[in-house]
Formats: C-alpha cells, structure tokens, sequence
C-alpha cells in the first residue's frame, strides 16, 4: 500500500532520528514506527487481558476470604454456645436434692438471665 502523509516536527524528528541511528530509508524508518507500534498494541492487550485475569482471580480469593471469616465466627459463636451449655449442664448435676427442688417449683434464676442473652 502507498501512503502519501504529512508529518508533525516530532514524528519528523523521530522519524530522522531512525534514519540517522540505523542508516535506513525514510520509508523503511516508518515502516519500523508502525511495526513497534503494532507491537506495543499487541502487548498491551495481553497485559490487560492478564491484568483482567489477576483481578478476576483476586475477586475469588477475596470472596473465599470473606466466607472463611464468616465461617470462623459463626463456629465461635457455635463453640460459645455449646460451652455455655456444657457449663450449665454440669451446674445443674452438682447442685443438690434441695437446690433442684426448688428450681423446679420457683425456676432456676441464673436459667432466666441467660435466657435474656
């Protein structure tokens, strides 16, 4: 293909300035520039495709992230929980004939409190 083109002082310059350091024709210097530019493009649509590809996989760890810490408290609430009624279990076997009787006719006080938690 024939292009006929004007160019500004700094594609002039660049161009001259290929010209002078490769000792190439003024066609062929630009022929070069179009080349490396094409190149460049090509590369920087595989680093935005990789950068497109990162972020997505960061998006994914972060959610696991977020789901691993949902569940780490939910499990210590779950513990906290279970601990409290194994405490409660154990207060209600060693406590008396007596202390019982009276929690089944008036109520256990402490059973009301942490029903109120």
């Amino acid at each position: 293909m024939r292009v006929t083109s004007t160019l500004t002082d700094r594609q002039a310059d660049a161009v001259q300035e290929l010209i002078d350091e490769q000792g190439v024709s003024a066609a062929e210097a630009i022929r070069q520039i179009v080349d490396e530019w094409i190149d460049e493009t090509n590369e920087t649509e595989q680093l935005q495709a990789r950068v497109d590809e990162l972020t997505e996989q960061l998006r994914v760890v972060n959610r696991k992230e977020n789901k691993a810490e949902q569940l780490a408290v939910t499990a210590d609430k779950h513990t906290s929980a279970v601990e409290r009624m194994l405490i409660e279990q154990q207060r209600r076997r060693s406590a008396g004939v007596v202390k019982r009787a009276r929690w089944w006719l008036l109520g256990d006080p402490q059973a009301d409190t942490e029903l109120d938690e």
